[in-house]
Parts: C-alpha cells; structure tokens; sequence
C-alpha cells in the first residue's frame, strides 16, 4: 500500500504552487496508484505514489487531449488541465457518471508486455466479463474504441467504468 501522508502532501504543494486550494476533506478516491481529491476550483488533482504509473496516466490523457477526446461511447473522459512531473501530480476536470476514468494501468501506442500472453488475456477477459455482467459487451466496446487511439486500457472496473 502507498504512503497517502506523502500523497497528501505533494498535492497540497502542487495546490499550492498552482493556487488551486486543495480541498482535505474532499478526497474522491484512492487506489493502488494513487488518490484522489477535489481543489476549491472545481477540478481533481492525482498524486502518484510511482513515476511508472504517473506517467502512464499522463500519456494516456495527453494522447486523449491531443484527439480532443473528452467523451467515448457515451462515458465522460476527464480532461487533462496541468500536471508537475517532479510532484506526481495530475489535475483533471471532473466527470460525472457515465464516466471512464483511472488510466494509471494504460499503456499508450503499445500493449502491456505480457499481452501476448493469450491465455493470461483470455483470463482477464473473463473476468472483466463477469464483474460487468450484461454491461460486458458495452464495456468491450468501450475498451475497443479506446484502443483504436492508442490507448490499452487493462484496468476495467465498475469503480472506473461507470454507467450511471
């Protein structure tokens, strides 16, 4: 588990630098990435525990950013607004449901190293299909139009993928 005294502290000094107002009390999530809370401006900052996964979810929301991209078969996207390389920070709009969102997991223009697993991909799917259920084929398609961007999405959950 990461260290979220740290989380906290580098998001409240990239809020500060940025005059954004880190609001504490308003935390919107957490993961094995990372945390989440709201700032005072109506937007999200992300602080990373590591620079792998920071930088992934970077990519993936520059990518999204360059393709204008803010909405994909129906589910909101969050937009990239500034980020700090040195604190791990991203902040983001925020969305509501139907969203997609957490692309600490994604890989950009390639798939993840152990994709030409098949068998290691069978499984996943299957899981994945069995945690959305009949939403399954939705979420499929979802996880299809993304890549067909360049994005690998390989973390689809009900937390992350949410229909409303």
């Amino acid at each position: 588990m990461f260290n979220d005294s740290r989380l906290l502290i580098n998001a409240t000094a990239y809020c500060d630098r940025n005059g954004t107002g880190l609001l504490k009390e308003a935390k919107l999530g957490h993961g094995t990435d990372g945390a989440v809370w709201a700032t005072a401006h109506g937007t999200a900052v992300k602080a990373f525990e590591l620079a792998t996964t920071y930088s992934r979810e970077l990519a993936a929301y520059q990518r999204l950013a360059e393709l204008r991209l803010r909405r994909l078969h129906g589910h909101y996207i969050p937009h990239l607004l500034n980020f700090d390389d040195e604190l791990l920070v991203i902040e983001m709009t925020i969305v509501r449901p139907p969203f997609l969102l957490d692309f600490g997991k994604a890989y950009v223009d390639r798939p993840p190293p152990y994709w030409d697993d098949s068998q290691l991909v069978a499984n996943a799917r299957a899981e994945w299909a069995e945690l959305f259920g009949e939403r399954w084929p939705d979420v499929a398609a979802l996880l299809g139009a993304l890549q067909e961007t360049g994005v690998y999405y390989v973390d689809p959950r009900p937390g992350n993928i949410h229909f409303g």
